[in-house]
């Protein structure tokens, strides 16, 4: 689990003062924080990486993802409730989720102040969840209310 209150998002420019937010790429800056899990027995991908939390610059939402090498796929009907908007895990993007809350990412996170995620890997599959915090403590802070009275 990670309880998070803060990732920078946004367009960065030229010079920014605080490079360890900032990627570049093609020689054009990026704001591209995440959090991540990886593999240590191979070298990438082999040992595997899942991407909890990953979002570039402008994005509306957070991204979850999982690198591979060839043969693992997302399965069919998982009963998320996120998009899948790439199913093989081998490809350079690996099985990739979009998350559909508005408040997982960008100004939307920020103003939620915060949020949690969880990682669950199990022999079923492996699974991430998000909550908003205020939406997280609003409801069970008014379910245990309604538990003790």
């Amino acid at each position: 689990m990670i309880d998070v209150r803060h990732i920078p998002y946004g367009c960065s420019v030229r010079h920014s003062p605080n490079l360890s937010k900032v990627k570049v790429i093609n020689s054009i800056w990026q704001v591209w924080p995440s959090f991540w899990t990886l593999g240590t027995e191979k070298e990438w991908p082999g040992g595997g990486e899942i991407d909890v939390i990953e979002g570039i610059n402008m994005m509306d939402h957070n991204q979850i993802a999982l690198h591979t090498t060839p043969g693992c796929f997302q399965a069919q009907n998982s009963g998320q409730t996120g998009q899948t908007i790439e199913g093989d895990c081998s490809t350079p993007q690996g099985c990739l989720v979009a998350e559909n809350k508005p408040n997982s990412w960008g100004p939307g996170f920020a103003q939620a102040g915060g949020g949690v995620w969880a990682l669950q890997i199990d022999v079923a599959g492996i699974f991430v969840w998000y909550w908003s915090v205020r939406k997280y403590f609003r409801s069970h802070s008014q379910r245990l209310m309604i538990t003790e009275a």
